[in-house]
């Protein structure tokens, strides 16, 4: 199998204007526990914690990979409060997962005949049509590509992309017959 890549010039993409009033923002102390977890615009003016570390993130969707229409925006930062002090912060949202798109050659398509692959994130799987055009939304650790064909499933690639790529791969499949004499 042979996989080129090629990477959209623009890592910030999104067909859709954001309201960050709709982000989600959560708050988690040190120890685990969710201060609060709800949309940014219905944040109450303050947050009242007790002294400590917490970790403040914004993101603009709930994201469970691989999801096809899912850019998902937002950062996160850590802040030290302590007694008696208000800390303000302030986020600098990007995308933070990537987008691939898969592009199949015919002689691809020949050798693993059917409707398309798989891609596998974690736990999660999703059909990959062969005449799908949508970018398929990953977080930065490592997915699998599966053909299911009549002898069971075979894993074609792994790979890990980071987080605002947006990627296009064009697969192909080229048979080659390697002899050798002595």
């Amino acid at each position: 199998i042979d996989a080129a890549l090629y990477a959209e010039g623009t890592f910030l993409k999104s067909d859709v204007a954001l309201d960050t009033n709709n982000f989600i923002l959560t708050v988690t102390s040190s120890d685990g526990s969710v201060v609060y977890d709800g949309k940014y615009g219905e944040k109450p003016e303050e947050i009242v914690v007790m002294p400590g570390e917490y970790k403040v993130e914004v993101s603009s969707i709930r994201f469970a990979p691989p999801m096809f229409d899912a850019p998902k925006f937002g950062d996160s930062q850590t802040v030290t409060v302590e007694q008696g002090i208000n800390v303000k912060v302030a986020f600098n949202c990007k995308q933070l997962n990537a987008g691939l798109r898969l592009k199949f050659s015919d002689e691809f398509i020949a050798q693993f005949p059917g409707t398309g692959v798989s891609i596998q994130q974690r736990e999660n799987t999703v059909a990959y049509d062969y005449t799908q055009t949508k970018y398929l939304y990953l977080d930065e650790s490592m997915f699998a590509m599966i053909y299911s064909g009549s002898n069971g499933d075979t894993v074609l690639m792994n790979k890990a992309l980071r987080g605002g790529q947006m990627v296009t791969m064009n697969l192909s499949y080229k048979n080659t017959l390697i002899s050798s004499t002595t």
